[in-house]
């Protein structure tokens, strides 16, 4: 019976002893390259590196178009170039099919030349929204704005189409400041 013990004891530590060894696989996951959109527009250039901020909250115009912010700066004398950051989500081939519509109001009259400019107290003029790129951001340059002033009262932007008129009826306004 010693002996009988003896055996169930020895198969017993052998089998304990007998490691169940599987090979698992391994599945390999690869994982998505990261691609960075580029914008395939022309790089905006000879803008300084300090720009005067003028309207900085964002501002939409419709689901798919949506400006970030409004910056100009002085290329001459009485004369200033105007940048519009654009929304990264805005549809650019949407905007391209309408104008910029900037009117601006000048707190001193007298600089206003024609009679027309006299009669509605204000600076206008419709743009072509080419897009450029600047910063790695989409924007829209208004270049060349002849004005003998840089203290304003109100600034009007808005994007229109001569078939449809003002899109969604919205315009942003700026009150009050300085270029």
């Amino acid at each position: 019976m010693r002996i009988f013990v003896l055996m169930i004891l020895f198969f017993t530590a052998v089998a304990c002893k007998e490691e169940k060894k599987e090979t698992v696989e391994l599945e390999t996951v690869e994982t998505p390259e990261v691609v960075e959109e580029t914008l395939d527009f022309p790089k905006l250039e000879g803008v300084p590196q300090s720009v005067n901020y003028i309207f900085e909250d964002g501002y939409l115009y419709s689901p798919t178009i949506q400006i970030d912010e409004i910056a100009s700066y002085q290329t001459e004398d009485n004369t200033f170039n105007f940048v519009i950051y654009l929304n990264k989500d805005t549809d650019l081939e949407e905007l391209q099919k309408l104008t910029l519509g900037l009117i601006l109001y000048p707190k001193d009259l007298s600089v206003l030349k024609t009679a027309k400019q006299k009669k509605t107290k204000s600076i206008g003029k419709g743009y072509s929204t080419e897009i450029y790129i600047l910063d790695n951001s989409p924007v829209i340059s208004v270049k060349d704005f002849k004005v003998a002033t840089n203290d304003f009262n109100l600034m009007k932007v808005y994007f229109y189409s001569k078939e449809a008129g003002v899109l969604n009826d919205k315009t942003l306004r700026i009150s009050n400041f300085t270029l």
